[in-house]
């Protein structure tokens, strides 16, 4: 809008304290009045800026960035509660097969306790072995409590992230099939770099800064602009002229303006923005380090976990065979 003819409009009324006159020897009197008491005048004006030191450009660049930067934190929003969602829903996986865990626990235990309660009867073992095995059991049972209740939290944590009703149902689909992939650092720390939205917002963040640079030196440029007035006068509130006054009229002005001396105000101005754009150069290397350093993190945790999957499915074997 900015770069747009605007438009605008005045009705004034000014009243004189007393008649102005013009003393003349050429005519009878002496003097002749130039001007009325009561004065009306109604204006419009078409006002076009032609040239602001590229003042208007940078201004409408950073709107069009300041845009750009609300949609990366909108992004960077959506990002942070997909991932929030998605831990909450493993956890709701993983406290389920403590469930699982915990019952087969119980089972196990309660075993243990008819065997020992036999045995006892016998006379094969002493009191001692009933009482630990009562005791194991209680344990495994009050840890069967506190799975389930851990499982009912997770899917309370579920259901508040999503914005339903926090004791809402939940059913969540099994993910066991595991897929070995080749981890490429590079492929993923480019993908990173490229793709995530703090490295865009840092990005954003120096073009705003250059355009600030821009906007601060238009100070250092004239401005030029076009004015166009259309006005009524009179000493009537009609505006319909009168003797003074020319009933309309029209002007048009073309005016070169220029602030050429500030004691270095414009200079420190650019001085600072530069320095701003010194440090978020600084800040975006800094946060290149550490994307580099998540990246690497994760690919060796993602590594680490498939080195152990094997492992663990031998010990499940085997703990299933010490079970029966």
């Amino acid at each position: 809008a900015e770069f747009l003819p605007k438009l605008s409009t005045t009705y004034s009324y000014t009243r004189f304290d007393e008649e102005r006159t013009f003393r003349s020897t050429l005519m009878a009197g002496g003097e002749v009045a130039v001007s009325s008491l009561d004065n009306y005048e109604w204006r419009g004006t078409v006002t076009q800026p032609l040239f602001t030191g590229f003042a208007l450009i940078s201004s409408f660049e950073l709107a069009k960035l300041g845009i750009d930067q609300s949609e990366m934190n909108v992004e960077l929003e959506k990002l942070g509660l997909a991932l929030k969602v998605k831990e909450a829903y493993f956890n709701i996986l993983i406290s389920d097969k403590g469930i699982e865990v915990a019952e087969s626990d119980v089972e196990f235990r309660e075993s243990n306790l008819n065997v020992a309660r036999s045995f006892y009867n016998v006379g094969m073992v002493p009191i001692n072995d009933v009482l630990r095995a009562e005791v194991e059991l209680a344990s495994a049972q009050q840890n069967l409590v506190t799975a389930r209740n851990t499982a009912r939290l997770a899917r309370c944590s579920f259901n508040t992230l999503l914005s339903r009703p926090i004791l809402s149902s939940v059913d969540v689909q099994e993910l066991l099939a595991f897929k070995p992939e080749k981890e490429n650092f590079d492929e993923y720390v480019e993908q990173a770099l490229e793709n995530r939205p703090e490295m865009k917002l840092v990005n954003i963040n120096i073009l705003q800064v250059e355009q600030e640079t821009r906007l601060a030196k238009s100070k250092n440029y004239p401005e030029i602009g076009f004015t166009f007035d259309y006005i009524k006068a009179g000493d009537e509130p009609s505006v319909s002229g009168s003797p003074f006054h020319d009933a309309n009229e029209w002007r048009a002005t073309a005016a070169l303006s220029w602030t050429f001396w500030e004691w270095g105000k414009t200079h420190y101005a650019v001085k600072e923005k530069e320095s701003v754009k010194r440090e978020l150069m600084k800040t975006k290397l800094a946060l290149e380090d550490n994307i580099r350093l998540e990246v690497k993190e994760a690919v060796l945790r993602l590594e680490n976990a498939e080195e152990n999957i094997p492992t663990t499915q031998k010990a499940i074997k085997q703990g299933e065979e010490n079970l029966r």
